[in-house]
């Protein structure tokens, strides 16, 4: 799904959040940890304020995802230190259709070698 319109980051951070948390469940798999350097989303979670608007709404979404997976959870990595993240999103904006890999792209393989380390 594509978003259209003009959107703010801490809008596109949490939907991207929210679909991969759907696709996830959808999938079928447990304890899975995602990690964002959107702090701004992480710190949103749990929601403890009302908010109308489009990113409180997504956020109440994801939340809802979270408490029904219990095995699943958001934490902040820093930019600097989660370059496996940083590399797909800088990727990703060079497609212009949707793209899921399900095998891992070769641009990342040593990169996820390195975070293993």
């Amino acid at each position: 799904m594509w978003i259209s319109g003009i959107v703010d980051s801490r809008e596109a951070e949490v939907v991207s959040l929210c679909h991969a948390l759907e696709w996830i469940v959808s999938m079928g798999y447990l304890a899975v940890f995602f990690e964002t350097d959107a702090k701004l989303v992480v710190d949103a979670l749990p929601k403890t304020e009302e908010d109308i608007f489009e990113f409180g709404i997504v956020i109440a979404s994801c939340e809802s995802i979270l408490n029904m997976n219990r095995s699943y959870h958001v934490s902040f990595a820093r930019r600097q230190t989660n370059k496996v993240a940083h590399a797909l999103a800088k990727a990703i904006c060079s497609y212009t259709i949707h793209k899921i890999w399900f095998l891992v792209p070769e641009f990342i393989a040593t990169l996820l070698l390195d975070d293993f380390m």
